[in-house]
């Protein structure tokens, strides 16, 4: 279950961003009659990897061009802001019993989609998901697994 649940987020909108292919990528796409453009598409993966995908719709194929072995020991969250041109990672692993953090990294997506890490930061333990928001998409949201528990 847990694999074809991954398998549908890679494949979400959200994560998948059209190529910026120059003027002889597009010559070699058209001698290969590819009917449509590439996609690049980001996965997380418990190994502690972040995949850089590429999606050939028109051959039907998915291939990897950057494996990263970055975003700590549990990275599960991906989000993407187009405008700027970021990826943000979060690692799930963390523990407020032990007082270890979570943490959010970011990664600059290249113009060949390819990753560069930029930042790492402290969360909370145990990030799962994050959003953008405010204008300009200038904040993110992160939620934790944990809950915090007040005294009775």
């Amino acid at each position: 279950m847990r694999v074809l649940l991954s398998f549908v987020l890679v494949l979400s909108s959200g994560l998948a961003l059209p190529n910026q292919l120059g003027e002889r990528d597009n010559a070699k796409r058209d001698a290969d009659h590819s009917p449509s453009s590439n996609f690049t598409i980001y996965a997380s993966h418990y190994s502690g990897n972040v995949h850089t995908l590429q999606f050939e719709p028109g051959l039907g194929r998915v291939y990897a061009t950057q494996v990263l072995q970055s975003c700590g020991k549990k990275p599960s969250w991906l989000t993407i802001d187009r405008e700027s041109k970021t990826l943000y990672c979060l690692d799930e692993s963390g523990d407020p019993a032990t007082g270890e953090p979570g943490h959010l990294y970011e990664y600059a997506i290249r113009r060949n989609g390819t990753l560069e890490e930029r930042a790492k930061v402290e969360t909370a333990p145990g990030p799962v998901h994050a959003t953008l928001y405010g204008k300009e998409k200038k904040f993110i949201a992160i939620a934790s697994l944990y809950v915090a528990r007040g005294s009775n």
